[in-house]
């Protein structure tokens, strides 16, 4: 990738990677001569990846947060936190999913819809107060899952800390 960004400059502008963990990140930042514009990570009150925003905010990486609702039918739209805060706001509970993450560390959130109306009302990011999002980030201490399977083998490590190599 670093010899495609150095020797086409008009057609590569920078280099972005994808789920890498502190793990990946910190292997990759040893050897790259090219330090990534973006880290692209699931990223939900079940999954807060808190030490990799931590590290790509050192490293000033940008971040992009996929699948900020936990994924299609997620329990995280029936938390009992989640919807606590929507009903004070007069918002449904996939609008403080989307909102949380813009609230609290500058990400880009890249909610997914086919749905028009839904893919409007993901441009409407909600002021939480510092003690909602203080709030919907311990849901992760009770519920914490992946909605994305990180289990992709022979790459010698998997890079998530929290799931062990099979």
């Amino acid at each position: 990738m670093e010899k495609i960004y150095e020797t086409q400059r008009d057609k590569v502008k920078a280099i972005g990677v994808s789920n890498f963990s502190v793990e990946f990140l910190e292997r990759l930042l040893k050897e790259a001569k090219v330090i990534p514009a973006v880290n692209q990570i699931e990223l939900h009150p079940s999954c807060p990846q808190t030490d990799v925003i931590e590290l790509c905010r050192e490293k000033g990486i940008a971040l992009t947060a996929y699948s900020p609702l936990g994924s299609t039918n997620s329990p995280l739209l029936t938390d009992p936190t989640v919807t606590k805060i929507a009903e004070a706001h007069g918002v449904d509970p996939a609008r403080i999913l989307v909102s949380l993450w813009a609230n609290t560390s500058n990400i880009a959130v890249l909610p997914k819809s086919v749905n028009p109306k839904r893919i409007a009302e993901n441009n409407k990011v909600i002021e939480l107060a510092p003690e909602e999002i203080a709030e919907l980030l311990k849901i992760e201490k009770r519920s914490r899952f992946r909605a994305c399977s990180p289990l992709w083998t022979g790459w010698g490590s998997l890079g998530f800390p929290d799931v062990k190599e099979p």
